[in-house]
This record gives C-alpha cells, sequence and structure tokens, in this order.
C-alpha cells in the first residue's frame, strides 16, 4: 500500500483517511502501515473504517466478517476481534470505541 494512494486503484486520496486494504490486510494512515491478522479483524477494520466516523452495530460487524453465517458465539467472536484490532490501530493512533447496546466505531487519536 502507498501512503496518500488508494490500494485499490491507486489514485490519490486524502491523507488524513485510514486505509484498509482487504487484499493484502494493510492498514494504513499518514505515512503509518501495519499488518492486520488474522483476516477477519482486517474485515472489521475495515467496515468501522468505511462507516467512520458513525457506530457500526454488532450485527452489521457479524455481517460483515461472516456473511450469512453468525457462528453461535459472535458476541464472544465479535470481541476477541475487536480486542485484537485495538491493539493494531493504537499503532496507527486510532481506538475502538464501544457504544454500549449498539455497536464499535473508530476513534482517531491523534
Amino acid at each position: 500500500m502507498t501512503a496518500g494512494h488508494c490500494p485499490c486503484c491507486g489514485q490519490a486520496v486524502d491523507g488524513e483517511r485510514l486505509l484498509v486494504d482487504l487484499n493484502t490486510n494493510l492498514a494504513g494512515y499518514r505515512g503509518r502501515e501495519v499488518e492486520i491478522r488474522p483476516p477477519q479483524v482486517a474485515v472489521l477494520v475495515f467496515a468501522l473504517a468505511q462507516a467512520w466516523p458513525r457506530t457500526v452495530s454488532f450485527v452489521d460487524l457479524a455481517y460483515a466478517i461472516w456473511g450469512n453465517f453468525e457462528p453461535e458465539q459472535m458476541a464472544g467472536s465479535i470481541r476477541v476481534h475487536v480486542s485484537l484490532a485495538r491493539k493494531i490501530m493504537r499503532e496507527l493512533g486510532w481506538s475502538i470505541e464501544t457504544v454500549e447496546g449498539r455497536g464499535y466505531r473508530l476513534v482517531q487519536r491523534d
């Protein structure tokens, strides 16, 4: 992923935008780049980045990650994925906030 360029089409983009490339599982922001693993966590971060600054519901995150299939322990699985994503996103100056009873949203920290 080239900082300042869309990972999909290569066009220049605003440097203030968080970019997530699901082909490479890389996230980039302000010239910094991190790998997001496992791929389900990359999908979660992508969904949050696309919705930013809005909140993404638990159901919408589950659908983004697993499609029509929702694991029996969906809430627990999402919490584990969010926990992993929080550690990764800190490296880029972002955090993931829990919106009680609604879902999660990205918050810019720097």
